[in-house]
């Protein structure tokens, strides 16, 4: 399909003019793809763009149902504009709003499942018609208890669906999947044909954020063990693969041994999350705790096996949209250090005998 931004049409030329703004994490962005294919699926002429920042913005660029992505400018995260100066980024942020107030948005979506104010004030500064987001009474944090105990969670999918109800009436969000558009491919990892017709895994051994994380043991010694009957591309954040730890706790477990001496064991040191992508791209299936990668899946349409924390809250939100997938959580404790290695092979399993029974259907 060609790229809508190729399509020369000025703004002005196509109704309705629809902006959707969203500044949080990359998987943040792929859950509200569903709802931009929505948006194209329902309004065929319309002009859609996307306010983003440096960071997300890679999740879309190639996204075929957008016809532009404009980049904010922060008025607080000065670091995080091209031009990080106070003057310049105040002068940045002033021509932002003048080119957006002339396009004339009918509609101004901000699709999060929590309340996020900045959003809406600066939402309410382009002059748009109609501006969509989240009641506060509806709004979900998992951080707040009472929100937790008494509030819908919900899909963060399908949030953005509800956020755009008076647009889209009478749409089935399950109907649409998460999108990410990969450019030409750079071939970091030569897919190996063999005779055993090995599944591919790829095992994300990364989490930025420190509650979801599993320990590097426990990731070499789990990817020893699934080596016996897979190929698997391992990969994780730059510095990881200079991390002391790693390299100790690769050494110990026989997983370098593993990688030098077998054709299916590949670690892959990704640098961008382009790259991460295309990692996730030839995979067969993905073993991460919870996090961006999980949804770089789902937009690939590739099934997964998800470490969360033992809340509900986590995983009833943040599950892998539109495909098979199975949650590993800890018996025994909140954290996701408390899963076993076990654990996740019985969810590997678990989820293996799903796309069995599935293709026998």
């Amino acid at each position: 399909m060609k790229n809508m931004r190729d399509n020369p049409t000025k703004p002005s030329q196509k109704t309705p003019r629809i902006l959707i703004i969203r500044l949080d994490y990359i998987g943040d962005m792929l859950c509200t793809t569903a709802l931009m294919s929505a948006i194209r699926d329902n309004y065929p002429n319309c002009y859609l763009a996307v306010l983003a920042h440096s960071y997300n913005r890679s999740v879309i660029e190639h996204n075929t149902d957008i016809d532009a992505v404009f980049q904010y400018i922060f008025s607080r995260q000065l670091e995080r504009n091209p031009r990080p100066g106070k003057i310049s980024s105040l002068i940045d942020r002033l021509k932002l709003v003048l080119k957006l107030r002339a396009i004339h948005f009918d509609y101004v979506i901000i699709p999060n499942g929590g309340r996020y104010m900045s959003s809406i004030q600066f939402a309410w500064q382009l002059g748009a018609k109609h501006v969509f987001f989240i009641d506060e009474s509806l709004a979900f944090d998992d951080r707040i208890p009472e929100h937790v105990e008494t509030r819908l969670i919900e899909h963060e999918t399908l949030a953005g669906f509800r956020v755009s109800g008076d647009l889209l009436k009478n749409i089935n969000p399950e109907d649409y999947k998460l999108q990410l558009n990969l450019p030409t491919k750079n071939n970091l990892v030569q897919r190996v044909q063999n005779e055993k017709n090995l599944p591919i895994i790829g095992l994300n051994f990364s989490a930025r954020v420190p509650e979801r994380s599993w320990s590097l043991r426990n990731w070499c010694k789990l990817a020893v063990v699934l080596a016996k009957n897979n190929q698997l591309y391992i990969f994780g954040t730059p510095e990881m693969w200079d991390d002391p730890q790693f390299k100790a706790e690769a050494s110990k477990s026989g997983l370098y041994e593993l990688s030098k001496n077998s054709q299916y064991t590949a670690l892959v040191r990704t640098k961008t999350f382009l790259e991460m992508a295309e990692v996730i791209s030839d995979c067969d299936i993905l073993i991460s705790t919870d996090g961006g990668a999980v949804h770089v899946a789902a937009a690939l349409k590739k099934p997964a096996v998800v470490l969360f924390e033992n809340r509900p809250e986590k995983y009833n939100r943040w599950y892998p949209w539109g495909v098979e997938y199975t949650v590993v959580t800890s018996k025994t404790s909140a954290e996701v250090e408390g899963i076993t290695i076990n654990d996740v092979v019985n969810g590997h399993e678990k989820l293996m005998a799903k796309i069995s029974l599935q293709k026998n259907y």
